[in-house]
């Protein structure tokens, strides 16, 4: 098994999971290695850029509907 240097993973859902969190944090400035990175774990970065942006529009309209949260 080939070993990881610090900070990264070949997992596809940790190259998700921070390209998920790089793009509100950077607020859509990502950098080429930023996409490469999914990409190489089999992701498109559209697919994922497509999900952040779907979840902070429901974020956002949520909070100004003022919707009750009922888990």
């Amino acid at each position: 098994m080939r070993r990881q240097p610090p900070g990264r993973s070949s997992d596809s859902k940790a190259a998700a999971i921070a390209l998920d969190r790089a793009v509100p944090d950077r607020r859509g400035d990502l950098s080429d290695a930023d996409l490469r990175a999914v990409g190489d774990a089999g992701h498109g970065d559209a697919e994922i850029v497509a999900h952040v942006a779907l979840n902070v529009f429901t974020n956002y309209f949520s909070r100004l509907a003022r919707t009750s949260i009922d888990l």
